[in-house]
């Protein structure tokens, strides 16, 4: 039975509803090694498919990534890239609690998989490439590889986010008294936003976050912690209709050129 509140279901839906372990894991990557025949014999899958399944159809990145991997691309359901001459072909997967690292080397008749019990551990892909370097008899430092890559991405993400963080107009106060930027803000096709207002002061709450909010300037708050993807320092603008009521808010959720802050409704 589905409950939000325990994070049963769908919450961790679709992929983190599948129940497994090492064992169904390692048979789920011979079968991949194969042609789409499964171990006792039954053809699951053409050996056309599954060559399509691990082809790659759009490449992600066209330079050197820090550990070694060339060309990463995305498949169907699946990632590749070269390494060390090899074909590899990956996945991972992550939800509260548990991070997981898949890899399959065809020519090495290879398939490693890690698993760790916190969300999104540097160590659990470090592990898996370390055991790969291994095999292959390859020198690296795997975890500094994979520390130095992070630590790029989060800056790249922190400059993406300086977008939407205006400069500061001094001097400034809100429109509105606290109270009315309380409420229940909503945009299909995600979760609902509550505004509170305790003591004066303004919370942001999304999924499963609440997030202090302090004024920046006119109508537009600051977020005072990260939540998600979202670092902290993110501002949100409030607006208002005809009326004079704030009826609105925006807040930026995605950093990608090109696509600004997403409106939310509030709720009547």
């Amino acid at each position: 039975v589905e409950d939000y509140e325990k994070r049963i279901g769908a919450p961790f839906g679709p992929a983190g509803s599948v129940l497994s372990c090492a064992e169904d894991m390692l048979k789920w990557g011979q079968f991949h090694l194969g042609d789409g025949t499964a171990a006792n014999g039954k053809r699951i899958l053409s050996a056309e498919s599954m060559k399509e399944m691990h082809r790659a159809h759009v490449i992600i990145q066209g330079e050197e990534l820090p550990d070694g991997r060339q060309l990463p691309c995305y498949c169907l359901g699946w990632r590749t890239f070269s390494y060390h001459g090899r074909m590899v072909v990956t996945h991972s997967g992550g939800i509260d609690g548990a991070t997981t690292q898949f890899y399959i080397i065809p020519d090495e008749k290879l398939v490693v998989i890690a698993n760790v019990n916190i969300y999104l551990n540097l160590m659990c892909n470090a592990v898996a490439m370390d055991i790969i370097d291994h095999v292959l008899g390859v020198e690296s430092d795997q975890f500094a590889s994979q520390l130095a890559e992070q630590k790029a991405s989060l800056q790249a993400d922190a400059d993406a986010a300086r977008r939407f963080v205006p400069a500061k107009v001094e001097g400034t106060v809100p429109t509105h008294a606290p109270e009315d930027y309380a409420g229940t803000y909503q945009c299909p096709g995600y979760n609902d936003i509550t505004v509170k207002c305790e003591d004066g002061k303004l919370s942001f709450g999304f999924i499963r976050e609440v997030i202090p909010m302090s004024h920046y300037h006119y109508d537009v708050f600051r977020l005072d912690a990260a939540f998600s993807e979202v670092p902290a320092g993110i501002t949100v603008r409030f607006d208002y209709g005809a009326s004079g009521k704030i009826d609105r808010l925006y807040v930026p959720l995605c950093f990608e050129p090109g696509v600004e802050p997403i409106c939310f409704r509030k709720k009547d």
